[in-house]
């Protein structure tokens, strides 16, 4: 029985990691002005049309304070995509002294 729980929660925790998005790294459009994009992946129970548009900021904000500058966001775009379409978001910051 402990076994069958602890394969059961390594199983889930495995499923979850993978339906996290699919962020890129941070692409630099001039003068200090960033741009990320982000990309809902598959369920493996359907198409996981959500975006977590959150983690997309945070990791957008991270890229400027791992640098010691200050994020400011300037543009958010978030379209949620559909029961079979996947979501897709972008922000655009800057990283400022």
């Amino acid at each position: 029985m402990r076994t069958a729980l602890l394969l059961l929660g390594s199983s889930i925790a495995l499923l979850a990691a993978g339906c996290a998005n699919r962020v890129s790294s941070a692409t630099s459009i001039g003068n200090d002005t960033y741009i990320m994009t982000a990309k809902a992946k598959p369920s493996p129970f359907g198409v996981s049309s959500a975006l977590d548009m959150g983690t997309l900021i945070q990791e957008a904000s991270a890229s400027c304070t791992n640098r010691g500058l200050r994020f400011v966001l300037v543009d958010r775009q978030e379209n949620p995509g559909s029961a079979t379409k996947l979501g897709t978001g972008s922000v655009t910051f800057k990283c400022e002294k």
